[in-house]
């Protein structure tokens, strides 16, 4: 009775999480292609995990080029080689809660990667693999048609209409290869035409150095024409002085013989 309590507690929780979080309307042509990005939750039953373990192994023989992730019970992941061929959470007890919700350690790791698809195998209402679908940002849930599947699924198949000698698992996979579309990589971004750059002309070195050889040539020329022009007219100044001087040495003789 107290597990009950705890688990209508984590449904209620659940509830209130995604209360706001609805999923629109999707195509089904675009539902997948050849290398599709898959995260898939294995049963949590044994008998109904050991018929979906063969239907994952035969599935990559059918589909190579599928990328699936599973999330495996950890308890079932002893004795299965299931990580030997896809990439496996491992869902430990201890990453349980109480209320049947997954912590947030379990979910941190499976969240960093992305996906197209999300696939819950349970046949029966399962809590953590359903919280686990809807925490995962995709736009396809899928599950089997079951109690309260349409609060966490926005794709459900009829697993009454599957006879059981064809498999459930099988069946429901080869359904949904049916709306398999061929992959077409998304085409590289044209690179920008480039603009038309301004020439600029650098000087090298050399250059540089003639330069400043020429500038301090010019300098040193202007200097020495300085200097020429100062010195032919200081010799103009010293020739003018000494005319004055024998002038002035006439003026006094002559001023001289007329005193006499």
């Amino acid at each position: 009775m107290l597990k009950n309590l705890f688990y209508n507690g984590g449904f209620l929780y659940a509830k209130l999480r995604f209360f706001r979080k609805q999923d629109p309307l999707q195509n089904f042509t675009s539902l997948l292609h050849e290398e599709s990005k898959l995260l898939i939750l294995m049963p949590f039953e044994l008998e109904e995990f050991d018929k979906a373990r063969k239907t994952m192994l035969n599935l990559k023989n059918e589909w190579p080029k599928l990328q699936i992730s599973l999330v495996v019970k950890g308890e079932f992941l002893t004795y299965s080689e299931l990580s030997k061929y896809f990439h496996v959470f491992e869902l430990k007890a201890d990453y349980i809660n109480k209320f049947s919700l997954p912590l947030n350690k379990f979910l941190k790791p499976v969240l960093e990667h992305e996906y197209d698809l999300v696939i819950d195998f349970n046949k029966t209402m399962n809590l953590t693999t359903s919280f686990i679908a809807k925490s995962v940002d995709v736009k396809y849930r899928i599950s089997f048609i079951k109690e309260d599947a349409d609060r966490f699924f926005n794709v459900q198949f009829n697993q009454d209409s599957v006879q059981e000698d064809k498999g459930l698992y099988l069946t429901l996979m080869r359904n949904l290869k049916m709306f398999c579309s061929p992959y077409v990589p998304k085409p590289k971004p044209k690179p920008e035409p480039k603009q038309a750059e301004e020439t600029i002309t650098e000087v090298t070195e050399p250059e540089q150095i003639e330069n400043r050889t020429e500038e301090k040539n010019n300098i040193d020329t202007t200097d020495e024409v300085n200097q020429t022009a100062t010195e032919e007219k200081k010799e103009e100044n010293n020739n003018e002085n000494k005319k004055q001087s024998k002038r002035d040495r006439s003026k006094y003789k002559g001023h001289g013989k007329k005193n006499r």
